[in-house]
Formats: C-alpha cells, structure tokens, sequence
C-alpha cells in the first residue's frame, strides 16, 4: 500500500516531463446513486481518495475516488464534478501493486538525470 501511494505521488513528475498536449474525451456522468450501482455490481470498494485537478494548471479541485475489487483487481475512477453528477473517468482491470524493483529503477533513473 505504502509503494503504491508513493507511486502515486510521482505522477506529477511524468506530466512535466515532456510538453503538455491537451485532449478532449468523453466521459460518462451519472447521480450518486447509480455511481453506488456500478461500482457495487464489481464488489469495489473505496480504495484511495484525492482531490483531482480536471485541467493542468488551474487551481480547481474535485473529490475523486479510485474503487477497487481486491479479489478480481477491477477499478474504477470516479470524480465528483458537482452536487450529484460524478463522472467516471476510468474503468479497468489488473489493479495491483507496482513491484518494488520498478519503483527503485524509476527512482534510480530519477536521481541520474538530476546529476
């Protein structure tokens, strides 16, 4: 869990590495309640919350919830864009931790370029 968190805190440094290119997708919204629905009929559950930046830059947040099935590895990334609209911005499976030898590699690769 603490790898994973970790991991997570350096998404930010992959966004500026190189130059931002924005893209539109569409993305589907629904009230609280069938957000509960979806997530529910995949057992996910609230895994990781954060408050989630929808453009690059501007200083706007929105609640955003990563629902997982520990036992399937199925996700969902579900943002609160208002009152009773949440959207969801990604779907998927294989969820699961990022080895620690990764993790080390991209540090490592990190503190070379630093030098």
């Amino acid at each position: 869990m603490k790898k994973l968190l970790i991991l997570l805190c350096m998404i930010p440094s992959f966004v500026f590495a190189e130059e931002v290119i924005n893209e539109t997708r569409t993305v589907s919204c629904v009230n609280k309640e069938n957000i509960y629905k979806l997530v529910g009929d995949f057992d996910e559950a609230p895994f990781i919350r954060a408050l989630n930046s929808p453009v690059l830059g501007v200083p706007i947040f929105n609640p955003l919830v990563i629902f997982v099935n520990s036992k399937t590895g199925s996700f969902s990334v579900v943002e609160k864009v208002e009152e009773q609209k949440y959207c969801i911005l990604a779907v998927g499976v294989s969820f699961e931790p990022v080895p620690a030898e990764i993790v080390q590699r991209f540090n490592d690769d990190r503190i070379k370029e630093k030098l």
